[in-house]
């Protein structure tokens, strides 16, 4: 009995030592995700999106390619039933 009583205060401090050092905060979580995608200095140097896509509608495939320029204007193009 004496034994189960050992491993059990041994498994307890293992588990709950694990959680307290691990925990991390929201800003932390976030500040490592920035640096992992470069760094917020090469992200605004970012102006334009080109993102090219595909939607269904009632099983119609619709492909689509939008361009974005920061502080200028957007613009979607898509081809529906063979029109542009």
């Amino acid at each position: 009995m004496k034994k189960f009583f050992v491993h059990l205060l041994l498994l307890v401090s293992v588990v709950g030592s694990s959680f307290t050092a691990s925990s991390q905060t929201a800003d932390e979580i976030i500040d490592k995700y920035i640096a992992a995608i470069g760094g917020k200095d090469n992200w605004r140097k970012v102006n334009t999106l080109k993102m090219d896509g595909q939607i269904e509608v009632q099983g119609i495939e619709i492909p689509f390619t939008l361009n974005a320029i920061h502080g200028k204007g957007m613009r979607t193009d898509g081809e529906f039933q063979g029109n542009n």
